[in-house]
């Protein structure tokens, strides 16, 4: 899936899910041949859990580490 449906399915803007993937809340997908990013499943429950963070009010440097003791999708 594209990077809009990704958006779509977690409830955030592609800027969003972009900046995520900057600072490695969220795992960089591979590329399809045309360079755009082919996101699959797992990746669509990561950004859907740090929102889920983010509504309990936890800040995106608390939610890192979280991450960083799970292998990547």
């Amino acid at each position: 899936m594209r990077i809009g449906e990704l958006a779509s399915h977690s409830g955030m803007k592609a800027d969003t899910v972009r900046y995520y993937e900057k600072t490695g809340l969220l795992p960089a997908p591979p590329r399809l041949p045309n360079g755009y990013r082919d996101y699959g499943p797992a990746h669509v429950e990561r950004p859907a859990f740090i929102r889920h963070c983010r509504t309990l009010g936890m800040s995106l440097d608390d939610v890192h580490p979280v991450f960083s003791q799970q292998p990547s999708p």
